[in-house]
């Protein structure tokens, strides 16, 4: 009896658990009802410039990572495999509908360490943004093997347009803050040089016109105070 009843109680909480998952899951699909539905796979593409299997991880809003989108099977996590093609971008996933990004349809291309539930290593995750009708989305892949991520990350950068590949370029090159010589204002028409008179720290220094009047007229003080006589004075005294 002492051990039935943890037993019991360890169902029903699991049981409560699994439900309040399953409800949060139908309440989703219910808010994204609206959203587009997969654009179709073209009937002939040409053969693949790139492939490479691993593992489909979600498709959520853009730049929100824990925003999931459930509907069409975008939410499970499935082998797949990333084929580039010069028409766009096809994901073959086991047990769920393919996914193809046209190429007018891709809007970049970035490694992160994680999305909606799924946590790598910095850099393990393939993410791809694109639209999905109207609505911009991140879709996550990770490459079974390490040596696959560069290969693909470049190929799916060819296809971007020429200015938005060379921006994300640059983004990626750009240092990660201004020095203090670049961020220093540069001189205006109110801003003049430092003047005579004034150090650096602003604090002003006391020009020829405030010297007292013995040093402007060149004058140095002369100690007058008396000297103490030395031993061998007096005694040639």
């Amino acid at each position: 009896m002492d051990k039935v009843l943890p037993t019991v109680l360890t169902a029903v909480i699991l049981l409560i658990i699994f439900g309040l998952i399953g409800m949060g899951w139908r309440n989703r699909l219910r808010r994204q009802a609206g959203t587009a539905p997969l654009p179709p796979v073209p009937a002939e593409l040409s053969l693949p410039s790139l492939s490479v299997t691993g593992q489909y991880v979600a498709t959520t809003t853009e730049g929100d990572w824990l925003d999931r989108l459930a509907v069409h099977s975008l939410g499970i996590r499935t082998n797949a495999v990333v084929e580039v093609h010069d028409e766009g971008v096809l994901i073959t996933r086991s047990g769920a509908p393919d996914i193809f990004v046209a190429a007018d349809r891709l809007d970049g291309v970035r490694l992160e360490s994680g999305m909606a539930g799924k946590f790598v290593e910095s850099g393990g995750l393939v993410v791809l943004s694109w639209r999905l009708g109207e609505q911009p989305v991140d879709t996550g892949f990770r490459t079974r093997a390490a040596s696959d991520k560069a290969p693909l990350v470049a190929a799916l950068a060819a296809m971007l347009p020429a200015e938005q590949d060379a921006g994300q370029d640059s983004a990626e090159h750009k240092p990660a803050g201004q020095s203090a010589a670049e961020r220093r204002p540069e001189p205006g028409p109110d801003r003049l040089p430092d003047q005579p008179g004034a150090d650096q720290s602003g604090t002003e220094q006391p020009g020829a016109d405030q010297l007292p009047s013995d040093r402007r007229q060149g004058r140095t003080h002369t100690n007058t105070t008396p000297q103490p006589h030395t031993g061998e004075n007096e005694k040639n005294d």
